[in-house]
């Protein structure tokens, strides 16, 4: 054998391990190699973070990372406090991000630009930790922080994204004119940090700036204020736990963070007065809907006819007003003019003297052969509706008559009710009958519904029918009602739970309710005057909230606030368990008890 030969031979095995692998296996990818979850990291920032004598004009500030990055949402995530003129400029070169001051700074002053959760890396997008860069243009850089909370002052859900003002400027005005001295943004827990403060007191505001501006717009925005000033005491310092870095996906990490103070949304009603909107829904029912509530009236009449007598309702937030023609002989035209004299806002926002002209037209009656028609259960002729027809409604639901009785609802202020001609009766489970008292009460918000509510305690397994015969009831134009009959059987669901609420500490008008999670829907509300024990049956397994109003005023609603009034929405607190859950879980079949004490939940 050769020595060539010899060579190929050893060769050969070495050529078939090289080669193998790709052969072996032609449909796999190339490995990529683990995915990077690491954020980026700086390498490098020109000039340091808390630099102090920084150029007033021209200023830039360049941050290098150890990777590629880019920015997400800058426009909500990246602001400088105190807010300037002009919004900062930004773009990414190579590994960095360079941000250009456009605007002229003020001399000896802190700045901080918050870049939020705009910095990520460019592959996987991995998020850089919420990050602030201070820098002073005097000789030293303000060190104090204040945090806290934003809620909407009726669901207390937190908010995201709204500004927090803080003055130190502490005219009524400033809210409305100046740029505040510092800002913050919540997150979506509503929590914010507004980091390096001076050591003097400030006015703090929150409000929603959809313009963009950093000055509060009554007419569009929501606003929280305190009613004291603050002076805040916190050194931003390694280890405070308000400015550890906690990642919002985690809940229980991000409820816990300390909060000095807490902020509540509303919407304050708006200071101009004029008519908003009318319209005539009856021939002889009109509404007049004013933009702030409780409008001073001087006198309401229609245009070519006589002083008409009229019933008047405002609505609970007394910025509606619905009018019904008492005259029953008064035949007014399809359109007609109705005149308004009031306290009108002028070009200045001041009350003077006006009138407004609102043309109200009725809506078109259906011609007689149009009109519903009504068909027996025994297939008989069909019957024209009366035209003196006083058309009521019953509701009442089986898990709620108990609490709102049978309310009966009507489409004009009632005249006449005759009691013989309304019957509420009880058939036990055995069949026998038996007449029960009752009470018939108006509704304190709507003049045309009435509640009536059996006296003493229903009783499960019992149906109750509450029946009402022909001319029971007549309203001011003298219509009158048809026969009619309403029937319910309490719940007797097994699976149904009850909450018992043992109430304490009440020193005012309180509304406890309850509601779903987001309090967008109530199930129950009860008030209170005094220490009492509530009760909510026939509740449905899931998850609910207990809202808690105290209603100064007794009006039975949720008040907003006003700024210039300088008056908080009323308080609004939700129960609160042990471990710090604001959810109530109710199982099937329970009975779940709770105690509540007011002056520890309001203090």
């Amino acid at each position: 054998m050769t020595m060539k030969y010899t060579r190929y031979l050893i060769l050969l095995p070495l050529f078939y391990i090289i080669l193998s692998p790709s052969c072996a296996n032609t449909s796999t990818p190339p490995s990529g190699g683990p995915k990077d979850t690491i954020a980026p990291i700086i390498v490098k920032m020109s000039p340091d973070s808390n630099a102090v004598h920084f150029p007033v004009k021209g200023g830039r500030i360049s941050i290098e990372f150890n990777e590629f990055v880019t920015l997400k949402e800058e426009s909500k995530n990246i602001f400088i406090s105190p807010p300037l003129p002009k919004k900062l400029e930004t773009k990414i070169r190579a590994r960095g991000i360079i941000v250009t001051i456009p605007s002229t700074l003020d001399s000896g002053k802190t700045y901080t630009i918050n870049f939020g959760n705009a910095i990520v890396d460019n592959n996987e997008g991995n998020q850089f930790p919420s990050y602030s860069f201070p820098f002073s243009t005097g000789d030293y850089v303000d060190s104090l922080l204040l945090s806290g909370r934003v809620y909407d002052y009726k669901t207390l859900l937190p908010l995201d994204n709204i500004i927090v003002a803080l003055y130190e400027n502490h005219a009524d005005s400033a809210v409305y004119k100046l740029r505040p001295a510092k800002i913050a943004k919540t997150n979506k827990w509503g929590y914010f940090v507004v980091k390096n403060l001076k050591p003097v007191e400030y006015r703090v505001y929150a409000f929603g700036d959809i313009n963009e501006n950093y000055i509060f717009d009554p007419e569009n925005e929501k606003i929280a204020f305190l009613d004291t000033l603050v002076k805040p005491g916190i050194v931003m310092k390694k280890g405070v736990p308000q400015l550890t870095y906690v990642p919002e996906k985690d809940t229980s990490a991000s409820l816990a963070l300390p909060a000095e103070i807490n902020l509540y949304l509303f919407k304050e009603p708006t200071v101009k007065q004029y008519v908003k909107n009318n319209g005539r829904p009856e021939t002889k029912k009109f509404f007049i809907k004013f933009a702030s509530p409780k409008p001073v009236i001087d006198s309401i009449f229609i245009e070519d006819y006589k002083p008409l007598p009229f019933i008047k309702q405002y609505n609970s937030t007394k910025d509606s007003l619905v009018l019904w023609v008492r005259d029953t002989s008064a035949i007014l035209k399809d359109t007609v003019n109705m005149v308004v004299n009031y306290m009108k806002s002028d070009t200045s926002d001041n009350l003077v003297k006006g009138s407004d002209t609102l043309k109200m037209t009725a809506p078109r009656q259906k011609k007689d052969d149009e009109k519903q028609q009504r068909r027996s259960n025994f297939g008989q002729k069909e019957e024209k509706v009366r035209k003196d027809l006083l058309d009521l409604k019953i509701d009442a639901l089986p898990d709620m008559v108990e609490q709102y009785g049978y309310q009966l609802i009507f489409p004009s202020p009632l005249y006449s009710m005759r009691d013989s001609l309304v019957k509420l009766e009880s058939i036990s489970p055995k069949g026998i009958k038996n007449r029960e008292g009752y009470s018939f009460e108006r509704d304190v918000a709507d003049s045309c519904i009435y509640r009536l509510h059996m006296k003493g305690a229903m009783k499960q397994g019992f149906e109750y029918i509450l029946t009402i015969k022909k001319g029971a009831f007549m309203d001011i134009y003298k219509y009158s009602n048809d026969s009619i009959s309403k029937s319910v059987i309490l719940p007797n669901d097994e699976k149904l739970s009850k909450i018992v609420l043992e109430i304490s500490g009440v020193k005012s008008h309180y509304i406890v309710e309850l509601t779903n999670l987001s309090r967008e829907k109530v199930y129950r509300s009860l008030k209170c005057e005094s220490d009492t024990t509530l009760t909510f049956p026939y509740v449905a397994p899931g998850e609910y909230s207990i809202r808690i109003t105290e209603d100064i005023n007794n009006n039975g609603i949720i008040d907003s606030g006003s700024l210039a009034d300088k008056r908080a929405p009323e308080k609004v607190r939700l129960y609160t368990l042990p471990g710090g859950a604001t959810s109530i879980k109710i199982p099937e079949s329970a009975e779940i008890n709770q105690r509540i004490d007011l002056k520890t939940l309001f203090k």
